[in-house]
């Protein structure tokens, strides 16, 4: 669990290191709706280990929820955008 947390807390504080690499609802691309991907974090590039899934996220419009992969667990939960670029999960 402690692993997973880890995870969960890397990909939120990670965003600016992340990647747009599929809009998942065929529209506009944006903040919502898009599969952002765990691309970098301090500097380094992130691999996705061959045994588990890439690590990303999707922030959904229905009732502001979040769902994502860390690796090797999946995340859900809620999410508010905040002023000056900012979310709260």
């Amino acid at each position: 669990m402690k692993k997973f947390s880890l995870y969960l807390i890397t990909i939120s504080f990670a965003m600016a290191a992340c990647h747009s690499s599929k809009n998942t609802s065929g529209s506009n691309p944006g903040l919502k709706e898009t599969y952002w991907k765990l691309t970098e974090l301090m500097g380094k590039p992130v691999p996705t280990m061959e045994s588990n899934k890439e690590m990303h996220m999707i922030l959904k419009n229905e009732d502001n929820r979040i769902q994502g992969n860390a690796g090797c667990n999946t995340f859900t939960g809620s999410y508010e955008l905040k002023e000056a670029n900012r979310i709260a999960f």
